[in-house]
């Protein structure tokens, strides 16, 4: 009796090892572009997409060139100076869902086009949705928060500057250039728009429609400068400058319109 106890005790116990070993092992993470339906035992082996932002600067149907003349909405205008700032980006799928990147901060300018974003989950991505501008925590760090930033880091100091000083904080975007204000064809006026402060922090969502599958992932948006000017009366002298406080309207308008600008490319 205590024999066939033992073999069956024995055989046990082989079994389970044996099952215990014949156990699919892979990925077992669907947020994974190397996700296995069939794994029982994660191995550690899952691959998550690296996303980069593409932001492709133009006017209208052309790429931005800086001092280049252009035409919008039949005044003649160029461009000396195009930055702006991007944050809380989340990724939303079809049904609303979604997810935020933390702490990414980005810094759009003429000469740059490829952004890094960093891991992100596999699957349909539906829509983008971030801010144009700076969060309100963000924007009234301490003079001491600021400093201790990376020099390479889109918050640190920036030249030409995107910071105010510690009452107003971040320039949230800078458009600088020449237009026709009389409509004689000469660039002959010059215009300065420096936009931030809290209240004008713009929310924007753009339809991507973007299966996110492998590695590697790009997503390309155009920025439209044509639009960011769109409805601005030049001849008037009050539209050629705002540094928001001393022009809150046009400065409103401008920032508005930025939300506006932003476009699967």
């Amino acid at each position: 009796m205590k024999t066939t106890i033992k073999l069956a005790l024995i055989s046990l116990t082989l079994f389970a090892l044996f099952t215990t070993g014949c156990k699919e092992k892979g990925c077992t993470d669907p947020f994974a572009v190397n996700y296995d339906i069939e794994a029982e035992e994660d191995d550690e082996s899952c691959i998550y997409p690296e996303l980069t932002l593409h932001l492709h600067q133009m006017v209208g149907d052309q790429d931005l060139t800086i001092d280049q003349e252009y035409t919008v909405d039949g005044t003649k205008i160029s461009f000396s100076l195009f930055q702006y700032y991007i944050s809380g980006i989340q990724i939303m799928d079809d049904a609303g869902a979604g997810y935020g990147i933390d702490d990414v901060y980005l810094l759009g300018k003429t000469d740059k086009m490829h952004y890094p974003i960093g891991t992100i989950r596999s699957g349909h991505a539906h829509m983008l949705r971030f801010n144009v501008g700076i969060d309100a925590a963000t924007n009234a760090q301490s003079e001491a928060d600021f400093a201790a930033w990376d020099a390479d880091h889109p918050l640190a100091a920036q030249t030409p500057s995107m910071h105010w000083n510690w009452n107003l904080g971040y320039i949230f975007f800078k458009v600088e250039g020449k237009v026709d204000s009389n409509g004689d064809g000469v660039l002959n006026q010059n215009f300065i728009f420096h936009v931030g402060t809290d209240n004008m922090l713009r929310e924007t969502t753009v339809m991507v429609h973007k299966d996110i599958a492998s590695a590697d992932e790009a997503i390309h948006l155009k920025v439209d400068l044509a639009k960011v000017v769109e409805n601005i009366d030049f001849s008037i002298d009050t539209n050629w400058d705002t540094h928001t406080g001393n022009n809150p309207e046009l400065a409103k308008k401008l920032a508005d319109n930025l939300a506006d600008a932003f476009s699967k490319n």
